[in-house]
């Protein structure tokens, strides 16, 4: 019995050991995923690479003071309703993307200002390609210019116009750093960021990326006082759903300074409708028109004359409250399939024709 005893005691002995190295098991892989972020990540997992760059920049920007200056419209807007009012607002600044404007340490950040002129009165924007001889396109009329480039080589330097470096696509980041990002001492007042966001043939990202991109290379900038203009995109219903989507996913500070939009139509009520309809939209935001024809792509003519649409164009965007900048297409060599009949230079001379010269002078 005593041998019996002795060999049934061992036996309970290993089986209590092998019971406590299961139990144990699970707290290895644990270890494992722990160590290892991609270990239970989900297939989709860009929704966390994105919480990453939010919270490194958020934290980034906090350490500074936000710029206080402000400027302000002749015409008054509707009342600021924060978010847009239509698309779907996934924001709440509940996201962890820096709607909360205090950093736990007690500095706080005052949200942009909202709306306001940029050069008064004077509203046109002369976008024109970097080989265009721009400084023979400005009148009395101009407050802006750029390239779709985030470089203003060449004749690009105009003394009194606010040259507005862009970064159109990720292709040109490299460049928007050397030029702008690491060249603190040109002090450009404006940057604008991603050129037709929603188009394939353009920018073409999604809006959780534009976000994370957004808050990595555009809003850091803000700490040095310069204001941010929004991606832009097409006057489509793809490109309002962008558009709106996006304002509504960034926190009261992390929204643009003002709204960059493409319109092409074939008829003036088109375009008074878009922009009637869109200045409603971003809290009291001003408007860039930043692009603008009466054409459809490829080679679609408009359904007036491109002298009377100018002048009914000019006349309502001088004239609406949330216009700051329209910029029309195109003070270009290459219409990219534009119809003809929204050329506004001469391709030999580079002078203004007689449309280009109706949105400089009239």
């Amino acid at each position: 019995m005593t041998l019996f005893n002795s060999l049934l005691s061992a036996a309970l002995l290993a089986v209590s050991v092998l019971t406590a190295q299961a139990d144990a098991t699970p707290l290895v892989a644990n270890g494992l995923s722990a160590r290892h972020p991609h270990v239970g990540m989900s297939a989709n997992h860009h929704g966390q690479l994105r919480k990453r760059v939010s919270h490194r920049h958020r934290k980034r920007c906090l350490a500074q003071n936000a710029p206080g200056a402000s400027s302000s419209s002749s015409s008054a807007p509707p009342a600021p309703t924060g978010n847009s009012n239509d698309g779907n607002n996934n924001n709440n600044n509940n996201n962890n993307n820096g709607g909360n404007n205090n950093n736990g340490g007690g500095n706080t950040y005052t949200p942009p200002p909202i709306g306001g002129a940029v050069c008064g009165d004077k509203k046109l924007g002369l976008a024109a390609e970097w080989n265009v001889d721009a400084s023979r396109l400005v009148s009395p009329r101009t407050c802006i210019t750029y390239n779709w480039d985030a470089s203003n080589r060449g004749p690009y330097d105009i003394p009194g116009l606010i040259y507005v470096p862009m970064v159109s696509r990720l292709g040109n980041l490299d460049g928007f750093y050397a030029n702008v990002v690491n060249r603190p001492d040109r002090n450009y007042p404006w940057i604008a960021f991603l050129n037709e966001a929603n188009e394939p043939g353009q920018a073409n990202v999604d809006v959780g990326t534009a976000v994370a991109l957004w808050r990595q290379h555009a809003l850091p900038l803000r700490n040095r006082g310069i204001k941010l203009l929004s991606p832009s995109v097409t006057s489509s219903p793809e490109g309002t759903r962008w558009i709106v989507d996006f304002y509504n996913s960034l926190g009261d500070w992390e929204k643009p300074d003002a709204i960059s939009l493409h319109w092409y139509g074939t008829d003036f009520d088109s375009l008074r409708n878009y922009i009637n309809d869109m200045s409603g939209r971003f809290g009291g935001r001003h408007i860039w028109l930043t692009e603008f024809g009466c054409t459809l792509f490829p080679y679609v003519p408009c359904s007036i004359d491109q002298g009377s649409f100018a002048a009914q164009a000019i006349a309502f965007l001088n004239s609406h409250w949330a216009i700051d900048i329209y910029a029309p297409f195109g003070f270009v060599n290459d219409l990219g399939g534009a119809n003809e009949g929204v050329r506004l230079i001469d391709p030999g001379s580079g002078n203004a024709n007689s449309l280009g010269s109706m949105y400089l002078w009239s």
